[in-house]
């Protein structure tokens, strides 16, 4: 069984891959926020840095999701999960490369299966990284997803923290 924190860690990792899976976006590094291996300074060819803006569990009703296909009880959670998509290009390209990653970004998750249900992908203005000696472009993924309760789980059990990536 998995504790949420680590479902929805797992489900942003899904996500990485997912994006770094579309032919689409080849020639861009698509990574985790606060990456350990170090990466190219200053910054040599556009990166995005996936992690999480924000959770929020929406279900407020015993966790009671349907049933399955054999009719049984399925238990989990419904949330809101936004995803950050910081966008980095280096200073020897323009701010439009930002915007042409962004769009790259914006098609491939319409694309892609993502895992849940695309709400919304928006950017906002771009900005000048001292520390990365590149532009950066903060845009945004909002995904409704479910996590969903182990089928050997007692159907309280899950209120405690353990579920698993539907």
């Amino acid at each position: 069984m998995y504790e949420t924190a680590t479902c929805v860690d797992a489900f942003i990792g899904s996500v990485v891959e997912a994006l770094q899976e579309d032919a689409a976006l080849a020639g861009i590094d698509m990574l985790r926020e606060f990456p350990r291996a170090l990466k190219d300074h200053p910054q040599l060819r556009p990166a995005v840095a996936v992690g999480l803006k924000s959770c929020e569990f929406t279900d407020l009703l015993g966790g009671y999701l349907g049933a399955d296909a054999s009719g049984g009880a399925v238990y989990g959670r419904r949330a809101r999960l936004t995803l950050a998509l910081d966008i980095y290009t280096p200073l020897s390209m323009d701010g439009e490369t930002c915007h042409s990653v962004f769009s790259k970004l914006a098609d491939a998750a319409f694309r892609a299966d993502l895992g849940g249900t695309l709400r919304a992908v928006q950017c906002s203005g771009i900005a000048y990284s001292r520390a990365r000696r590149a532009l950066i472009l903060p845009a945004e993924l909002q995904l409704d997803v479910m996590f969903r309760a182990p089928s050997a789980v007692d159907p309280a059990a899950y209120s405690a923290g353990e579920v698993a990536v539907c």
